[in-house]
């Protein structure tokens, strides 16, 4: 028996490539992801669309 997590994950990164390398890891990995590019992007996030679940800083 084995466990399948699904996940969200909302990524946010200012620096382009950091955010195009770990978009691409997660987009090979088929993971679900949110990209922000700014921290005040990521609260627009949060608030309107998301159910936060964990927050890692």
């Amino acid at each position: 028996m084995s466990i399948i997590w699904i996940a969200t994950i909302l990524f946010i990164e200012d620096c382009l490539t950091e955010f195009k390398l770990i978009s691409y890891y997660l987009t090979d990995r088929e993971q679900n992801f949110i990209k922000a590019a700014s921290a005040k992007k990521a609260l627009e996030i949060i608030l309107e669309e998301m159910a936060l679940k964990l927050l890692l800083v």
